[in-house]
């Protein structure tokens, strides 16, 4: 989801009234003087820039984007071969940050040069999905000299082209986390008010507060004076008036941080004399969008005071206030608002101020989507009973799918979702809100037909503003549902506070082999206060924790995880993060190599391809039962990427084995949608033993492959390395296997179990319903066939229970 910064406009509400001052009192002083509780606070931070590709140099076109982070981009939907140099200045030397974002309708790979040296040249880019609405980031660990620096980033071949927005820059310690800058200043007097007669000693303090401040230099400016130290002594000027003084904390690798207090050189005040402004963050708002508003107290008074605030969805009181978040209204109109402030034996003193949106229906958001219109795998049929007068679903299987998009949601927050169906059983379908990892079971009544009465079922799910993906998939074992429409309906209310951002953090992107990586997460925004963090990788999840320790592979290649943020009645936020391991590997042999099919042993023929890496190819696009046998010599024993290149039309599958044995049974490889145009590359991993090998590939049923050549290890030329697409580490122990896998209805399980070792098979659905179950002894290396019958065709899990662990295989089932 974009994450949208509001729009900060210091507007200062008209001038609230004076407090009565007493008979004699200052009329013609002013009361703007800040007493100690209310100086403006100074954050530090370390050195950090964000920089527009658009006003970059570089060689793709210019092209309006209102989501955009400046409205515009650079990039061209039809061409990867484009680069925009970003120049840095008056950067400190050391490690950084660098965050890209961009637009990506597939996968990208980019690369990345520093002053002209090539500092990163894969830089794998996840599919945004969208090429103008929805944008990512990704993250890398880059070390700038001081000074000026030019960043080129540009595209690589074979892959989606990258409309590049901006890049960001966060200065980082040696460890790649970024420099602690945690120090705060807020000057103050060190006497009660900041007023003095003149020539009066003067004790002032920059109030410096966080763990940082012991490493912090101050220094003082202001009416003649140069001094430093956190707090300063000093003689007030000797003429009546308000004066200044700035402080500069100043720490290695942290920006300087300047705020300024003022003094007043007069006689003793007066505790009713001050006076209220109000800061609003947008006076015209978008529909349901976070909001912020600030009382600023200005004057000798300010002390003890008691702030009120209401208005539509805001009730807040309390003396410390002086600031409140809200949401706005999701109607159209004019709306005020009130800031009350009270203290005893002076009167309130009251500012208004309104909100005008104008960009809401005219009632809460309200929209239905027809299946027909909507993306799928179902088939689309007429009915005149439909809505539409057209369904999406059929009758022969369950697991057909509906994706809708919702457009223009108009505030985060909970949304009724209505389904309109036909079922002739009650049945289950499976909902996934974008893109969430794990998607909802929703049991569904039977309509009691198939085509002339439907019926409906309302869930309640969280939305975020803008566009959702709403997808609905039958579930193998219940009945087919024939889909007709949804309706989503916001929730009456004020929105719930979802005003949270959730950035995840690394520490460091290149772990050694073996070793150990930490994944953490921050939180900013006003309502980080209820958020709930969930991590999800290859080894399972951690739930309920900011920050986790996880093992880093050892194996070479790249690694993902997924950060999942939430909070009651907000969308969750999912953000991936990967990092890369490249330094496995023994010593000694060969550890990488690449052959060419079309000279290698074969079953299948071999044909010229202009477009191949050494001109030709080995397959046949009438046939998926070939083969190739490639030799390897003299390799280092040791986990190994391998790396196939292929073209394929649609979606197909691959085995892999070595000297005969088979390691991966089944490897999905995506469609290259071209036979001999455009080639892909997918990475898994084998285990190599020392000498020589032949690494056998041969097809599976379904799309043919032609396969181009492969790459074992990480020297693989000028290869590309493709994201993995399959990962797969073998182990010493043979790992349960299935074949064939996809099966028709009967398949074998390979696996290996102890003499003696008492064991149990079982086949479950993916609901846990158990189609099958077998108690067998261990005799070492076992294989047993498995027949699941009348088994719906669909996704189950076999699954070998032993005493001391369990091994689990995908299989799925065609009928």
């Amino acid at each position: 989801m974009k994450i949208f910064t509001f729009v900060i406009c210091i507007l200062l509400s008209a001038i609230a009234s004076y407090a009565i001052a007493p008979a004699g009192g200052y009329d013609n002083v002013p009361s703007n003087i800040h007493t100690p509780d209310k100086q403006p606070t100074a954050n530090a931070g370390p050195f950090s820039v964000c920089i527009e590709a658009e006003n970059s140099d570089g060689t793709g076109p210019i092209t309006e984007d209102p989501n955009a982070s400046n409205g515009k981009t650079r990039g061209a939907q039809d061409n990867w071969n484009h680069y925009v140099d970003y120049e840095v200045f008056g950067a400190p030397a050391g490690r950084y940050a660098l965050t890209i974002r961009y637009y990506a309708e597939g996968d990208a790979w980019t690369w990345l040069s520093i002053n002209g040296a090539e500092t990163a040249p894969v830089v794998g880019l996840p599919a945004t999905n969208s090429w103008n609405i929805v944008w990512g980031e990704r993250t890398l660990d880059v070390t700038l000299p001081e000074g000026y620096s030019k960043i080129r980033i540009g595209g690589l071949p074979f892959h989606s082209p990258t409309r590049q927005d901006r890049i960001c820059l966060v200065r980082t310690g040696d460890t790649g986390q970024p420099v602690s800058c945690d120090y705060k200043i807020r000057p103050y007097s060190v006497e009660t008010y900041p007023i003095y007669t003149p020539g009066q000693t003067m004790n002032l303090s920059a109030k410096c507060t966080g763990s940082d401040c012991s490493a912090t230099s101050f220094a003082w400016s202001g009416n003649g004076i140069a001094l430093n130290g956190e707090t300063i002594s000093t003689a007030a000027p000797m003429t009546d008036g308000d004066y200044f003084y700035s402080v500069t904390a100043s720490k290695p690798g942290c920006a300087d941080t300047t705020a300024t207090m003022q003094i007043r050189v007069q006689t003793t005040p007066v505790e009713c004399d001050y006076i209220v402004g109000t800061t609003v963050s947008d006076y015209t708002p978008s529909c349901g969008q976070g909001m912020w508003a600030i009382a600023d107290c200005n004057g000798l008074g300010c002390l003890g005071l008691n702030y009120k605030w209401s208005g539509p969805g805001l009730d807040v009181s309390g003396p410390a206030k002086t600031s409140v978040n809200f949401y706005a209204p999701s109607q159209n109109g004019i709306y005020t608002y009130t800031r009350t402030t009270s203290k005893p034996g002076c009167p309130d003193n009251v500012t208004e101020f309104k909100l005008t949106i104008t960009d809401c229906g005219s009632e809460p958001f309200k929209v239905c989507l027809e299946a027909e219109d909507a993306g799928g795998t179902g088939p689309v049929t007429m009915d005149p009973n439909a809505s539409g007068g057209k369904t999406r679903g059929g009758q022969d299987r369950q697991d057909y799918t509906v994706s809708y998009q919702v457009h223009d949601v108009q505030a985060e927050g909970p949304h009724a979702v209505t389904f309109r169906y036909y079922a002739e059983t009650n049945t289950a379908i499976e909902v996934t809100i974008n893109n969430e990892i794990f998607p909802y079971k929703i049991e569904l009544p039977a309509s009691n037909s198939w085509n002339i009465v439907w019926t409906e079922q309302t869930i309640v799910f969280a939305l975020q503003k803008g566009l959702n993906f709403i997808e609905v998939k039958g579930l193998p074992g219940y009945s087919p549902v024939r889909h007709d429409k949804i309706c989503v309906e916001q929730m009456p209310g004020v929105p719930p506070a979802c005003d949270f951002v959730v950035v995840p953090h690394l520490s460091t992107f290149t772990p050694q082999c073996g070793s150990q990586i930490t994944l953490s997460s921050n939180c900013s925004g006003a309502d980080c206060g209820q958020v709930f963090y969930n991590w999800y990788g290859p080894d399972g999840y951690a739930r309920y924790t900011k920050t986790i320790d996880v093992p880093v592979p050892a194996a070479n290649g790249t690694y993902y995880y997924t950060l999942v943020a939430g909070k009651e009645g907000c969308a969750s936020r999912h953000i991936p993060v990967w990092f890369t391991v490249n330094d496995c590997g023994a010593p000694g042999g060969e550890t990488s190599a690449c052959v060419e099919a079309e000279h290698m042993a074969s079953n299948g023929p071999g044909t010229s391809d202009p477009n191949a890496s050494n001109g030709q190819t080995r397959g046949a696009q009438n046939n998926y039962d070939y083969y190739v046998d490639y030799q390897i010599n003299n390799f280092t024993a040791g986990t190994y990427p391998l790396t196939l290149r292929y073209y394929a039309e649609s979606d197909a599958q691959v085995s892999v084995s070595v000297n005969g044995t088979v390691q991966l049974s089944s490897v999905l490889l995506g469609a290259s949608n071209s036979w001999n145009i455009v080639s892909r590359e997918a990475t898994v991993y084998i285990a190599v033993p020392a000498g020589n090998s032949v690494i056998r590939i041969q097809g599976l049923p379904g799309a043919a492959v032609r396969q181009d050549k492969i790459c074992v290890g990480n020297g693989s030329g000028n290869a590309r390395m493709a994201a993995p697409e399959f990962i797969s580490a073998p182990t010493d122990v043979p790992l349960l296997q299935a074949y064939p896998n996809p099966a028709p209805g009967e398949f074998k399980a390979s696996f290996h179990l102890k003499t003696g070792e008492a064991a149990t098979i079982r086949v479950t659905d993916v609901q846990g319903k158990v189609w099958h179950t077998r108690s067998v002894k261990g005799k070492g290396s076992h294989e047993e066939r498995i027949s699941l019958g009348d088994a719906p065709a669909g996704i189950y899990l076999l699954q070998v229970k032993k005493p001391d662990s369990v091994e689990t295989k995908k299989i799925l089932l065609t009928r």
